[in-house]
């Protein structure tokens, strides 16, 4: 996916060696982080589902994507919560500060500092230890992903795969009939 709007909705992650103390992967539910603030503050929800901010993420060393979006972080969809996309490190600043009113900026920085802080609620988070062989996937509109610290020595190793895939690619996938099971990861080239 060299350039795509708007970003992949599967994210997965595939443990591929790891003798590592820590490193557990942490999934956060941020949909019902999302419902929350909504519940108890619907102003503040509103400014997060209706105040566009600008990313933008490329790949450092490769050049192998880039992706540019506008939107808001909150996505509705006929009234209802479509997706989250939570991009703040990738947020385009200059494009921030030059197209939304101060005020306007002020209460979105409420909104998502509230928001986060329901992120963190510990009941909305998973962690799981990822072993060799053992793959992740996690709806990317909803969970946001991340992991532990880890001890790492010269005697360690940990070595993950991380990809990014849409569902409808998935499922045609799993809907092709006349697939052969034998093929190596590496051989697939869609």
């Amino acid at each position: 996916l060299s350039h795509y709007n708007p970003p992949a909705n599967v994210f997965g992650l595939m443990c591929v060696e790891s003798n590592v103390t820590g490193g557990e992967s942490t999934f956060r539910d941020q949909y019902s982080a999302a419902l929350q603030l909504k519940a108890n503050r619907p102003d503040l929800f509103e400014i997060l589902a209706t105040t566009p901010r600008r990313h933008r993420i490329n790949t450092v060393t490769k050049k192998l994507w880039h992706h540019v979006q506008e939107e808001p972080i909150f996505v509705l969809k006929e009234g209802h919560l479509y997706r989250i996309v939570d991009l703040l490190p990738c947020l385009d600043e200059f494009h921030f500060v030059s197209n939304i009113d101060l005020e306007t900026r002020k209460k979105w920085w409420e909104g998502y500092q509230l928001y986060r802080k329901y992120t963190e609620n510990q009941n909305s988070i998973a962690k799981v230890k990822l072993n060799p062989g053992d793959i992740a996937l996690v709806d990317n509109w909803r969970v946001s992903h991340g992991r532990e610290a880890f001890n790492e020595s010269a005697d360690t190793k940990r070595h993950m795969y991380a990809f990014y895939m849409n569902w409808n690619h998935m499922q045609g996938r799993l809907l092709d009939t006349n697939i052969d099971e034998t093929l190596e990861l590496n051989e697939i080239e869609d």
